[in-house]
């Protein structure tokens, strides 16, 4: 068999990879429904976020000298407003890091399905919860 031979068939190996992890993709949010349904009945006040939930995976290029690595945000923040001090600090440590530890759990199995760079948003209207397909995400740095 020569190089050229080879390659093909590794090109068309690659394209069968690509077209498996786009099916996950395709299939696997409806594996994580269940978990933020649970999370927003927990939690209600999630539902205020004006935007939804935002949940991001990525790899940012630059950390400072430290490895890149995939992390993982959400936008909870958002629902508490500016941080002023170390009082303020608290209370919103009491009230967020709970959450964002169960959204933090699921890191590795999101990484998993949807690889680095991707966003999804979850929504709660009349009672309803659903989570959107990944979109790209960068985080900017």
């Amino acid at each position: 068999m020569t190089t050229d031979a080879i390659m093909e068939s590794l090109g068309a190996a690659q394209a069968k990879i690509t077209a498996a992890k786009e099916k996950l993709k395709a299939e696997f949010v409806p594996f994580i429904q269940p978990f933020f349904e649970a999370l927003f009945a927990e939690h209600p006040e999630v539902a205020l976020l004006e935007e939804g939930l935002k949940v991001h995976g990525y790899t940012p290029g630059f950390n400072d000298g430290d490895p890149c690595v995939h992390t993982q945000s959400t936008n909870l923040d958002d629902l508490y407003g500016p941080l002023g001090g170390e009082k303020d600090y608290k209370a919103y440590s009491a009230k967020v890091r709970p959450i964002e530890n169960k959204i933090d759990a699921l890191q590795s199995v999101l990484e998993d399905a949807f690889g680095s760079g991707w966003e999804i948003t979850v929504h709660q209207v009349d009672g309803k919860v659903t989570v959107s397909e990944p979109e790209e995400y960068d985080c900017g740095y």
